[in-house]
């Protein structure tokens, strides 16, 4: 077993630098298309925010592009796709074009009116938003990313974490609220409130709010004259449930 473990760096150099080669010459392109021709790609988005904007520091990394690299992608997309509408797929799968992508949004962040829908306007490119009904015209997040968003401020601290912890802890279940020293800590607190009623969860959440400031100033979900310039813009409006409860 030991000579296995020894090689599998090795095995790992052998295909990056195969993989890196295929990619200069053409080929990893060339079989990119051809696997894709015939199957729609959809590619989901969350928030797109500048490096420069000011809820960039607290943005959950795992959800949040910065709006270079996003161009970047979608430039990339153009080059090797064809980015469709979703009425086109709606009206006749069977006569889309090779490569289809579909372009999507999750949530209802204004930055998918501030940074997203310049850079698709400036290429002439659609785009599919579902949005959280219950989301439009509001300033705060959702309660997780409000979570998040604290933590990042560093006004959530551990002792914070550890009596949400508590709060959430099933009947006879005694284990350890984690240390909360980083974010994927932070993340399995989260997953352990989601499985609490609406009502003791909100309780919960006020109480340690009071001293953890959840809420930043800075407004983080979409107004309604920003979700009909979206749709002005291009980009069709779907449905991502009117609570975001899980």
């Amino acid at each position: 077993m030991r000579g296995v473990s020894a090689l599998a760096p090795l095995r790992g150099l052998g295909v990056r630098l195969a993989t890196g080669a295929l990619y200069r010459t053409g080929a990893l392109a060339a079989y990119h298309r051809a696997r894709n021709r015939q199957h729609l790609t959809v590619i989901m988005f969350h928030r797109i925010l500048s490096p420069d904007d000011p809820r960039w520091p607290t943005s959950d990394p795992e959800y949040t592009l910065s709006d270079g690299l996003f161009g970047a992608c979608l430039d990339f997309f153009q080059r090797h796709y064809n980015v469709i509408a979703p009425d086109a797929l709606l009206a006749n799968r069977s006569v889309l074009p090779p490569r289809p992508l579909l372009i999507t949004f999750d949530d209802g962040w204004a930055d998918n009116h501030t940074y997203a829908l310049p850079a698709l306007r400036g290429r002439g490119l659609p785009g599919l938003l579902f949005v959280v009904a219950d989301a439009i015209d509001r300033r705060e997040p959702f309660w997780q990313e409000a979570l998040v968003h604290a933590f990042l401020r560093g006004t959530l601290q551990p002792a914070d974490c550890a009596t949400l912890w508590r709060g959430a802890r099933p009947p006879g279940n005694d284990d350890p609220a984690p240390a909360c020293s980083v974010l994927d800590d932070l993340r399995t607190v989260v997953a352990r409130l989601e499985a609490l009623d609406e009502n003791s969860r909100d309780h919960l959440l006020a109480d340690v709010g009071k001293h953890a400031r959840l809420t930043s100033d800075e407004r983080q979900m979409m107004t309604t004259s920003e979700l009909r310039a979206m749709a002005a813009g291009g980009i069709t409006i779907g449905v991502h449930g009117k609570t975001h409860t899980p």
